[in-house]
This record gives structure tokens, sequence and C-alpha cells, in this order.
């Protein structure tokens, strides 16, 4: 109750020193109440201080300290970092100063930043700091299931329309995830994230087509009971359904060099072996289906730049990359932000441009957006809720850790990831992802030698669950 008075009581006074004259905020009225609030660990206070005096035009080595430590204390990591650098141009042989920036690096979550300066310090004062760089910085796995409800919707949608002889249909259906990562320090300024991933989906060929048959009937020709065979042209309809599976294993590297100054940048690359089953049509009367097993490599890479200033973070990937028969193209920006200097709340805000150019050397353009919240629920709990626009097929994100690469079309996508930091080595994350599907089906209807392609829709929900250990 006493803070809360005295914080008051510091707004009004300086709300009535602007209206009467800006003259009277002096720099020893700022170094004597900071200080004074300062040693009785005010840290709101002290902060309203703060910038009232900047406001004022009054800057100094100790007033940044005293505003970095409020901020440190009051575990906004990010804002402390802006006012121990400040403190630093001051003074630039600061053991304090430098010692609270490189904890305030660590604890805002950027370890790179915190290793990379880290160079700056002596070996005496590494030990003091106890700075220590891990080869092994963290391990961790992550397995789910995601559930399809294509089958049931659209498995039994009549594929032969008007007059069709053969209609053809894809269905992609549930689908398990399996996930192993690390992430290894080689030196204070070159990291390597990494990951062995595994997907089976589950995958269903469907064909309905006209066979023609020759119907034998008897028919009567005389009264004496003589008969002649008749043999009738008859058409029936028939399908026939496989089911098979897709199985992909991702190898997936992002190396890490932090410059100074925030400027940081990753060469990354995810190569996706895929082994599965096709169904062909061979006999265009017959209709006899053959299974065909392929293997193949696809592989995606690319560059992220990105450049800390503090309270946001702006960075700029573009990506090359080759699925199935076509090359793709991406480049994307993104601006992350912590409004108030910590991770209570924060977001992160991009868009993305998409080209594609198929086998059949027809282009494909397209704009995607994303945007990501997240927010604090308590000490050790983070909740984040995200959302991704725009036809994601052949897209990939958070530079190339994931990648969108079944046939069919995914027109949006909502997650909830939850995040719980049982203790300084243990982490646990459970994510649900929402996926609105469009699937489709063709035929032969009209012309023999064109296809026409219908449109269904269905919806994915994938839900998994993964455990981190940091060392």
């Amino acid at each position: 109750m006493k803070g809360r008075i005295l914080v008051v009581m510091v707004l009004i006074f300086s709300f009535w020193l602007q209206l009467h004259a800006d003259e009277k905020i002096t720099f020893r009225y700022i170094d004597s109440t900071s200080y004074k609030l300062y040693v009785e660990q005010k840290w709101d206070s002290l902060s309203i201080i703060g910038k009232l005096a900047h406001k004022n035009g009054i800057d100094y080595y100790y007033l940044r300290m005293r505003l970095g430590t409020a901020d440190f204390q009051r575990e906004k990591y990010i804002a402390a970092r802006t006012n121990f650098k400040k403190a630093l141009v001051f003074d630039n042989h600061s053991i304090s100063a430098k010692s609270y920036l490189y904890f305030s690096q660590l604890y805002s979550g950027n370890k790179t930043m915190a290793y990379r300066y880290s160079l700056n310090f002596t070996a005496k004062q590494k030990e003091r700091f106890g700075v220590k760089i891990r080869t092994v910085e963290n391990i961790g796995i992550l397995g789910g299931y995601s559930f399809s409800d294509n089958y049931n919707k659209n498995g039994s949608i009549d594929l032969l329309t008007d007059d069709a002889s053969l209609g053809k249909q894809l269905l992609m259906g549930n689908m398990v995830i399996g996930s192993f990562g690390f992430s290894l320090n080689f030196s204070p300024t070159v990291s390597l994230n990494g990951s062995i991933n595994y997907e089976n989906v589950e995958k269903r060929n469907r064909f309905q087509y006209i066979l023609e048959k020759w119907d034998k009937q008897k028919v009567i020709t005389g009264p004496n009971g003589s008969y002649r065979n008749d043999f009738r042209l008859k058409q029936e309809e028939a399908e026939s359904t496989f089911d098979s599976f897709i199985n992909q294993i991702e190898f997936y590297l992002n190396a890490k060099v932090q410059l100074d100054e925030g400027w940081s940048f990753n060469l990354f690359t995810n190569i996706l072996y895929l082994n599965l089953t096709q169904y062909v049509n061979l006999e265009e009367f017959e209709y006899q289906i053959k299974a065909v097993d392929t293997s193949f490599v696809n592989y995606v890479a690319g560059i992220n730049l990105q450049k800390d200033f503090g309270f946001f973070i702006l960075d700029f990937t573009t990506t090359f990359s080759k699925l199935y028969s076509s090359n793709q193209f991406q480049a994307g920006i993104s601006a992350t932000y912590y409004p108030f200097g910590s991770h209570v709340f924060y977001g992160r805000t991009g868009a993305t441009y998409f080209s594609q150019v198929g086998f059949d050397n027809i282009a494909e353009d397209r704009i995607l957006f994303n945007q990501m919240l997240g927010f604090k629920l308590s000490k050790k709990t983070w909740l984040e809720g995200e959302f991704y626009s725009g036809n994601l097929n052949n897209v990939n994100i958070k530079q190339a850790a994931i990648v969108y690469n079944l046939p069919d079309k995914i027109n949006y996508t909502l997650g909830l990831n939850l995040h719980i930091f049982v203790n300084q080595h243990l982490s646990v994350h459970l994510m649900y992802d929402y996926y609105s599907k469009s699937g489709y089906y063709n035929n032969n209807a009209g012309d023999d030698d064109e296809l026409n392609e219908y449109i269904t829709v269905y919806q994915t929900h994938n839900i998994t669950g993964g455990l981190k250990w940091v060392f």
C-alpha cells in the first residue's frame, strides 16, 4: 500500500512540475529522487522518474544503471538491456554494466547474444560472472497425432458425373508425428540447431469407372421353343479403393552466426526423404489399377538476416525449394515485438511472397500473412496463439523447420502453444493446430482428353506435445 501511495505522489508531483515550469525538473532533483527510490527499491516509481528525466533531456551513467536495475528486478530484461547499453556509452569500462547486460541478454532468451557479448570479458570476469558456454545446449523430443475428417466427409462422394467413364480421388487421412531436436554451440558466435522428424500419413486412392460387358440373353424364336442367344452391351459402375501411407523423414539443420550490435544471420536447410505408393490406371478400357512404390528426395534451403533493436526484432527470410515436381521461391519479412520490454506480452507479424513453377511450367504467385501473440499466464507458463492465412501448399515456415508439402491445399491454420518451464532445465510444450484444407477429385466428363476437377473441403486437428532439456 505504501508503494502505491508513493507512485501516485510521484506522478502528481511530476505532473505539477511540468505544468508550472520545465526548468524545475533539474539534474539535482532527478539524481536525488532516483537515488532515493533506488536505495528503497521502489522500482515502479524509479521507472516513472526515469521517463520524466528523459523527457527533459537528462541522461547520465548512474541514472541508466538505476533504471536498468529497476527493469532487471521486475524481470523486464529486454528493457534492461537498453538501459545498460546506454550506461556503457557513458562508461564503457563499467564492470557492473557489463555483467548486468550479459545477464539481461541471457534471461531475455537470446543466449547467442549473451555468448557473443561474453567475448568482451576477461578470463577473470568470465569466471566471476559464471560464463559457461556448453557444447550441447539442449535436446528435445516431440510427438503427436493429426486427426482428419476427410475419409468420413468425402470418402463416399460419387466421382462420376454426366457421361464420365473414369473418376479419380486422392484422400489424405490421419498422421503420426515424431521429432528429436538438439542445439549445439561451436563457439560464442556460432551455434547449430537441428532435428530429425518423421511423419506417417494415411492415404486413400479411389477410382470409379464404367465397365462395359456383353450380357447374354436367350431369345425365343419359334412356337416349338426354339431360341437363339442374343448378346447386348451392358454398362456397370465399379469402384476400386486402395489404402496406403506416405512415409517422410526430414533432416533439418540451421546454423546461426551472431554478430555485433544485434545483427545475426542463419543458413538453414531441410532435406526431405519420401516413400509412398502410387496407383495408376494401366488399361484405358479395362481399368486395371497397379500399385507402384516410389521414393525421392526434396529439399528446402534458405537464409535469414536478423537485427535486434531491443524492443523489436526485424528479420528477412529467403528460401528456395524443390517439392515434388515443382520449384518454389519465398521472400518474407517479419517483426517480433515486446511493447512492455518483457515477455509478459509479445507478438510477431509477418508477410511472405511465394512463387511456384510446376512441371508444366505454369507459374503461381501468392501473398501469405501470419500473426502470433504471446502472453505470460503465470511465473512459469506462457500461452501463444498463431494464425497463418493463404494457400500454404508447398510453403515452409519458421526458417523451413516446418514444410507443408502434402498435396492438398491449406486455406488457413490456427494454433495454440502452451509452454511450461518446470525448472531451469526441463520445459513442457503442448500444441494444438487446426487446419482448414481443400482436397480434390477429377473425372473425364465431357471429353476423354480433358479432366474436370472438383474441390472438397475438410479439417484436421493436430495435437502434439514435447519435452526439452536444457543443460
